[in-house]
């Protein structure tokens, strides 16, 4: 019997393993827990009189997504 060389070898468990996973790509997880701690602390900080653009550039979110979740709009 005559060895694969590996290359072919790696080659073909990629080609079986494209096909078992067409379509698929590795999801991103949602935190909501996460979310809701980092919420809450943005919402009682913005009560204490800290600055929405502070606030933001400090939890790497947008202007915007601060007012948000300081209205309480969900995304």
């Amino acid at each position: 019997m005559e060895a694969i060389p590996r290359y072919t070898a790696l080659r073909g468990a990629y080609g079986i393993a494209a096909l078992l996973y067409k379509g698929l790509s590795p999801s991103v997880p949602n935190f909501p827990a996460i979310k809701l701690t980092r919420n809450s602390e943005l919402i009682t900080r913005y009560r204490a009189g800290e600055s929405v653009p502070t606030l933001a550039k400090e939890y790497g979110i947008s202007e915007q997504r601060a007012y948000q979740i300081i209205a309480g709009k969900r995304k």
